[in-house]
């Protein structure tokens, strides 16, 4: 078959899955219209399909670079089937909602009235702007309020994807009203004799999209995001960066001017800080130097030895910014050397000030902050050294700069050990003529590092890190697995009740959070610590997952969901940031009267409402949820590789174990464990307009 036809085909199978796509997510009402629907179809399947053919021969009728194409096609559908599960896939239903009163009564009832006290949709509450009152409705404190009139009602109409509840008062003057359900109408009696009484009205059964449309979508979804990464993959892996453009030359310094404008507006507006349980913990510790390692001790002295100069949240705070624009500095500059366009490391400087996740986390002292800065300073370190090659192994300074960069790594949360060892690892397998420095580096870090922690252990008398921090999988799914009704034997049972009575398990069982169970004061945390516990504790865990995998899976897909999952489930809530400095209602923890004290209160409230839209679940998922960052991040990662070699990913492997690390014993849903990810997404995407391509 000639070429031209297949590729002119396949620019109307994709114009095809636009038109579907956009209107089962964005105008899914003209699906209720069968006759608009399919003439909307075709059109637009016609007018893009006519605009495209020249696109689709471009890419899908040339004869060279086949084998790269096929490789492109593939990992693209790979992708593109991954992030409709990461969203994960749903087809938005069409639904319409009358609320008519009947101006009728009871013989009990003393009037007709209909008091529309609150309509929520998934959970949302429905604000009246977004109701269409018609007819004589009164509004008595924001409520819409029915007391006499004929073809009086409300009128609703949009995208439910779960549920419709509504609250109606149920007092002795109230009458009856009709809900009309996508023409379904239901009446109901609102007579009650308690004048405070409110009747709920669930509509939870409400008819979804069938079998065939959804799979119909998706489909379309997937060749539509297939398509679009094919053409993206193939056409960024042979760019070249343009000479014409102006590239690196000047000071790299000037890019930090819109992130540090940002920091100090809300570093003012939310002074001195932002401090959680955890920070308030930490800074008891530093304070009493009564010293813990369940936050790394050496994060602990890091923050006792800036106090010392200045006894103040907002020292830790001005510390964390130096530290991280000292890694952007040297970010920029790496990249300006490289010959990035200045106008993309512009986008990047001002996308990275605008985006809240940013401003919020360096303003917050947890050693997640720190943290995340030491692995980006790694990554751009691994940046210089695959661009250097073996030559780069030649300088003592860079040497230097890897060993500080890998020490400040483990230092700051003990889950660095894992991308610590594993980049080792790779740097010997893909750097084997320098094996000797690079083994030399990695033991001497590793020495330098646990020596001096044995030591200030005994000469500070640190109390060891809880044992149970690291069992976060294991409890959460014998938590589900109770919970499901699962029956345990009678020594299962024992050791279970050992750490606490397996009714308590069941009621605090939180699907996304362990917390509950942990920090139950039922549960016994220090049981943990028996090694002949563990032990116990691990086999009964084993036969209850091989027993129920499906419970288990499904557990473990819901706790790690922060991490895997681009949209906010509904049951689930995320801790974003604090919004200021908690008050833990423990005194031994309250007792240092921290409080949020704003330099810039009109600021604060502004920032406020703004974190507050952000944070919407039609925003959330592109602001804040770190699984879109990791999307980003793999995909210009895979760019970057292609246009490279295996090698090139080195570059990738701290903030990608760091990932795989949260998989096996992240505790709740949380974004500072995932902040590092966020963090160098934004020197990747840079990183593939670079000059470092060893295939040119």
């Amino acid at each position: 078959m000639n070429n031209s036809i297949i590729t002119r085909a396949l620019s109307y199978v994709f114009s095809l899955c636009i038109s579907l796509a956009f209107i089962y997510h964005f105008i899914p009402s003209i699906t209720n219209r069968r006759v608009i629907f399919v003439f909307f179809i075709l059109l637009t399947t016609i007018t893009i399909g006519y605009a495209l053919r020249n696109l689709f021969k471009q890419f899908f009728d040339s004869k060279h670079l086949h084998a790269s194409k096929r490789r492109n096609l593939i990992v693209s559908i790979i992708f593109s089937f991954s992030i409709l599960l990461m969203i994960p896939f749903n087809v938005d239903n069409y639904h319409t909602l009358k609320v008519q009163p009947l101006g009728e009564k009871n013989n009990q009832s003393l009037g007709i009235e209909v008091w529309v006290k609150e309509i929520k949709i998934d959970n949302r509450i429905l604000p009246l702007n977004e109701m269409n009152l018609i007819g004589d409705w009164e509004l008595i404190n924001g409520v819409p309020v029915y007391t006499h009139g004929d073809n009086v009602l409300i009128n609703w109409e949009g995208k439910v994807k779960s549920n419709i509840s509504l609250k109606l008062s149920n007092h002795p003057y109230s009458g009856k009203v009709r809900l009309v359900i996508d023409g379904e109408e239901n009446d109901y009696d609102l007579y009650g004799t308690n004048d405070d009484s409110t009747k709920e009205i669930h509509l939870d059964n409400l008819k979804g999209a069938s079998i065939f449309e959804k799979c119909l979508v998706f489909l379309a979804d997937l060749i539509l995001l297939s398509f679009t990464i094919f053409i993206f993959l193939t056409r960024i892996t042979i760019q070249r960066t343009p000479k014409s453009l102006s590239i690196g030359k000047g000071d790299s310094a000037v890019f930090l001017v819109p992130i540090i404008i940002s920091w100090s507006i809300y570093f003012l507006s939310y002074y001195p800080g932002l401090m959680s349980g955890d920070s308030l913990d930490q800074w008891r510790q530093l304070s009493t130097f009564e010293f813990g390692d369940a936050h790394p001790i050496y994060d602990t002295l890091f923050k006792l030895l800036i106090t010392k100069i200045w006894y103040s949240p907002a020292a830790i705070v001005l510390a964390q910014m130096m530290f991280l624009l000292s890694a952007l500095l040297y970010g920029f500059r790496s990249l300006l050397k490289f010959e990035v366009n200045r106008k993309i490391l512009w986008g990047m400087s001002i996308l990275f000030s605008l985006i809240p996740v940013n401003s919020m986390m360096i303003i917050s002292i947890w050693k997640d902050v720190t943290y995340s800065i030491s692995l980006f300073l790694l990554t751009i370190v691994l940046i210089n050294l695959y661009a250097g090659k073996e030559q780069w192994f030649k300088s003592k300074k860079n040497l230097f700069l890897l060993a500080l960069s890998f020490f400040l790594v483990l230092m700051f949360r003990h889950n660095g050990i894992i991308s610590v060892i594993g980049t080792q690892f790779l740097l010997l397998v893909f750097y084997k003529s320098k094996w000797k420095k690079i083994a030399l580096i990695g033991i001497t870090v590793l020495v330098l590092f646990f020596g001096i922690k044995s030591v200030l252990v005994k000469v500070l008398d640190i109390v060891p890190s809880p044992s149970i921090l690291t069992f976060n999988i294991p409890i959460q799914q014998v938590a589900s697995i109770l919970s499901s009704g699962v029956k345990l034997d009678e020594e299962q049972n024992q050791v279970i009740k050992k750490a606490m009575d397996p009714k308590i398990w069941i009621s605090e069982y939180n699907p996304y959070v362990v917390d509950p169970i942990i920090f139950n004061s039922n549960f016994d945390m220090l049981i943990f610590n028996d090694q002949k516990y563990k032990v116990q504790f691990m086999k009964v865990w084993f036969e209850l997952i091989a027993k129920e995998p499906k419970i288990a899976i499904k557990s473990w897909l819901q706790q790690t969901s922060v991490v895997w999952r681009i949209s906010q489930p509904s049951n689930s809530s995320t801790l974003f940031t604090e919004r200021g400095i908690v008050h833990t209602g423990r005194e031994y923890l309250d007792k240092y009267k921290l409080k949020t004290e704003s330099l810039i209160p009109d600021s604060l409230v502004r920032i406020q409402a703004f974190l507050d839209r952000t944070q919407e679940s039609d925003l959330v998922w592109l602001l804040w949820r770190p699984a879109l960052y990791i999307f980003i991040s793999m995909l210009f990662g895979l760019i970057f590789v292609f246009r490279n070699n295996l090698r090139s990913l080195i570059i990738f492997s701290p903030v990608m174990l760091n990932v795989i690390g949260l998989f096996a014993a992240i505790p709740a849903q949380q974004i500072r464990y995932l902040y590092p990810s966020i963090l160098c997404t934004f020197i990747i995407i840079p990183l593939c307009f670079s000059n470092i391509n060893e295939k040119r």
